[in-house]
């Protein structure tokens, strides 16, 4: 199944890049390798990851996977996997992504 990232998606991966390259470009290129290698597996996992319907009190279609305990993708199955957007998993991505906690 074809993998499709949003631009808010390929700039939160650069943006994550950024962020760790201060630890060292080499760490940085690998957290990268890492978040790519995980959205290339949902291609022939398309469900791997858990509805994120069970976070939020709206209907929502979009699914998680976390990659390397470390980072979260934020996608939808359709015709394509479209990857919505890549956070840090210390970020509030419900708040970010505009959506209402559960209780």
């Amino acid at each position: 199944m074809e993998i499709r990232l949003t631009p808010e998606a390929h700039n939160d991966i650069l943006g994550i890049y950024g962020y760790v390259k201060k630890d060292g470009e080499q760490i940085a290129q690998k957290q990268a390798q890492y978040i790519y290698d995980g959205i290339e597996k949902l291609s022939q996992f398309p469900n791997m990851g858990a509805a994120l319907q069970k976070f939020v009190k709206r209907k929502t279609a979009l699914r998680y996977l976390v990659i390397h305990s470390t980072y979260i993708v934020i996608y939808n199955v359709a015709n394509t996997i479209d990857i919505i957007r890549v956070f840090r998993k210390d970020q509030d991505f419900i708040s970010i992504l505009g959506l209402t906690n559960s209780i």
